[in-house]
């Protein structure tokens, strides 16, 4: 079974941003996110799969959650979005470490050159790029560990309560290397990235990261000094607390305290926000305002928050009125039976 890797988000407007963030009382994060009501609005979106897949041509990602985070691209003033290289070309564009300029629209993929020309996938359009792609690389074997031994068998299988506990999972020597030296490794290195793209960045930009891959990569962050409000969102369900006494403590302390390094820790529904404050209270004996939804971990208050998706409506009415549409719903209609 292959896991899904990538599904849509929950945040698309601007103001979606601060109802996450500065204006929620319950997140003392310094310094805040900007408020709807500012100029600037600066994101660090960090996922897996990144918005476009070069190989060698410029193709648009593959997955939901380009889809998802598209208007929340385009409601912000500037974002940077750190993926992981997986092609020979996306490899080399990591090595140079520099960003790739983009645009994100309803259904295209612009590349921009840094002359401001476009190399666009249909049309060509160089005054609408709107983000910039920052690839990271690591060493095959790290990856693999990584991707195919911890995140999708292990991580995935335990959310989703796939494991049949009489026989499975095994977490033996080989597991505990992929953890050590694939796993951490790799988020590890998305931290250095991150850190340096901070460097430039705004005290009020905020890094949004996305789903099971990057677990312990805010606590990496904090141990880079980063100050800035770290979100993230888990796209695929958080088990009850049981489920993740499959794991060695170790393991699971580590990914548990590694989300408590966020300032909002947030899911799909309200139970997965639940099982999470369970979790936390449970396993790691934490103190938990189950009113309040926090937890309060090394002097801080954790927001646990779980949000529906939003769309964007004119997008999908402008979606809804093309003449692809219009092809597609006539073939289903010529399908319908005649009673």
């Amino acid at each position: 079974m292959n896991a899904p890797d990538g599904t849509p988000a929950p945040l698309v407007e601007s103001d979606a941003v601060t109802s996450a963030t500065s204006a929620d009382p319950l997140i003392n994060a310094e310094p805040s996110a900007p408020s709807a009501t500012e100029d600037v609005i600066e994101l660090i979106l960090v996922s897996h799969r990144g918005p476009v897949r070069f190989d060698p041509d410029c193709h648009r990602g593959g997955g939901g959650l380009v889809t998802a985070l598209r208007d929340l691209v385009r409601n912000a003033t500037s974002t940077t979005w750190i993926c992981a290289a997986s092609t020979p070309t996306e490899i080399e564009l990591a090595s140079t470490a520099q960003s790739v300029a983009i645009a994100i629209d309803d259904s295209v993929v612009h590349q921009a050159t840094s002359t401001g020309s476009s190399d666009s996938l249909e049309r060509n359009d160089p005054t609408i790029a709107n983000c910039h792609v920052r690839f990271v690389a690591t060493a095959p074997s790290a990856h693999h560990k990584f991707y195919a031994v911890i995140a999708n068998p292990m991580l995935w299988f335990i959310q989703h309560g796939l494991w049949d506990h009489t026989r499975s999972p095994m977490i033996g020597s080989h597991e505990l290397d992929a953890w050590n030296h694939g796993y951490l490794t790799v988020n590890e290195a998305f931290a250095d990235a991150i850190a340096t793209v901070l460097v430039d960045a705004s005290p009020s930009a905020v890094i949004m990261v996305h789903d099971y891959h990057f677990y312990t990569l805010p606590a990496s962050l904090r141990a880079r000094a980063v100050q800035q409000l770290i979100h993230f969102f888990i796209h695929i369900p958080w088990p009850a607390a049981d489920a993740w006494r499959t794991l060695r403590p170790t393991i699971r302390d580590a990914i548990v305290t590694g989300l408590l390094h966020c300032d909002v820790v947030a899911f799909h529904t309200d139970r997965y926000a639940r099982n999470f404050l369970s979790t936390c209270a449970d396993l790691l004996r934490l103190d938990v305002d189950w009113h309040a939804r926090t937890v309060q971990f090394e002097g801080r208050q954790v927001a646990v928050r779980f949000y529906p998706i939003s769309v964007d409506a004119q997008s999908l009415l402008h979606l809804a009125d093309s003449k692809e549409v219009a092809t597609h719903q006539a073939a289903l209609e010529a399908t319908r039976r005649e009673f």
